[in-house]
């Protein structure tokens, strides 16, 4: 590996228990064995012992020594890892400031980080500078808006987001096809907004774009409702429009993957394509067979059948599919060189 290359990788749940922690785990390991050096952050909090749902244990992430971490202050009590604090990040959260520390004897650490882009992006340049050439970020789906800053992103799927492999293989190929949209290749931009979510807010956008083909720079996120507008107002418009996202996050937040890809998949019929200023590279998929399953008001240990999972996924997709529990993973870790 290139290590002037300081990569940055996201490591994003679908869900909670979707296998999010193994994998960062898995990869860590990967990383020890190849000598190089890695940094951790976290969109958020994550890292307790028990689910707070369900009750049952969550696998955690050994730590060991030079490895650099990011923690919130109030979370240093719960690390049973030697730690040094090499940085105060000045980023203030609900449980105190954002600490960078750099692990001294192996153990766990609560892992905790900003929930902002604009704040992710310093954090990983501080780990960087104190000498990462590996930074994960680690992420979910409800929170994905900062992963925009990442190279690579992986995506952990699995039971615990529903237990019908079809259904889990076919939202997996519409995340893939969101981030295959191209990048923009227009410098001139028509119209810019903050955000699109509801109908309203597409027709007083509308209004004022001229009748020439045109591009729309929309600075966050748009909604499945707003995109459904958009769809609608195509219907009478001749001209085409350019939907500009900075990045696949912005589509990822717009609700159910399957529906929005069916909704961008009839606005390219209207002469609306979506395009992004960047886009990380969906470098594999990992799935995990487990759900909690509910039983006389309690949650037990339960998996579905491990192979046809596998199987679904791959025949879904075209990038890497693994379980990292079984044999051959070891080549995940060649999707983020």
């Amino acid at each position: 590996m290139d290590n002037s290359r300081h990569a940055i990788i996201g490591v994003v749940g679908t869900a909670k228990n979707t296998g999010k922690t193994t994998t960062l785990s898995f990869l860590l390991v990967q990383a020890i064995r190849r000598n190089i050096s890695v940094g951790i952050t976290s969109i958020g909090y994550d890292g307790e012992d028990i689910d707070t749902v369900t009750s049952l244990p969550k696998p955690r992430m050994t730590l060991e020594p030079g490895m650099l971490v990011t923690t919130a202050e109030r979370c240093l009590p719960l690390a049973t890892a030697g730690y040094e604090i090499l940085s105060r990040t000045g980023i203030q959260t609900a449980l105190g400031e954002i600490l960078l520390l750099r692990i001294t004897r192996q153990g766990l650490v609560v892992t905790a980080g900003p929930h902002k882009r604009s704040l992710i992006d310093p954090v990983c340049d501080a780990l960087r500078h104190h000498g990462a050439t590996m930074v994960f970020v680690d992420g979910a789906l409800n929170r994905i808006a900062p992963m925009g800053t990442a190279d690579r992103i992986i995506f952990t799927t699995g039971a615990a987001r529903n237990t019908d492999p079809a259904l889990l293989a076919a939202e997996m190929s519409s995340i893939q096809q969101m981030f295959a949209l191209p990048r923009s290749t227009q410098s001139k931009v028509g119209r810019e907004c903050d955000m699109l979510l509801d109908a309203d807010d597409v027709r007083d956008v509308f209004s004022t774009l001229p009748a020439e083909k045109v591009q729309l720079k929309i600075r966050r996120m748009v909604s499945l409702p707003a995109l459904r507008a958009i769809e609608s107002m195509m219907e009478s418009r001749t001209a085409p429009l350019e939907l500009l996202l900075p990045d696949p996050m912005g589509l990822l937040l717009a609700g159910e993957p399957v529906q929005t890809n069916v909704v961008l998949q009839k606005l390219r019929a209207h002469l609306c394509n979506i395009t992004f200023s960047h886009a990380p590279v969906l470098a594999a998929i990992t799935v995990n067979p487990f759900f909690p399953l509910l039983e006389l008001f309690a949650y037990t240990t339960s998996y579905i059948d491990k192979h046809r999972l596998l199987s679904a996924m791959q025949e879904a997709v075209s990038v890497p599919v693994y379980n990292v529990k079984e044999a051959g993973a070891e080549l995940l870790f060649d999707q983020l060189l």
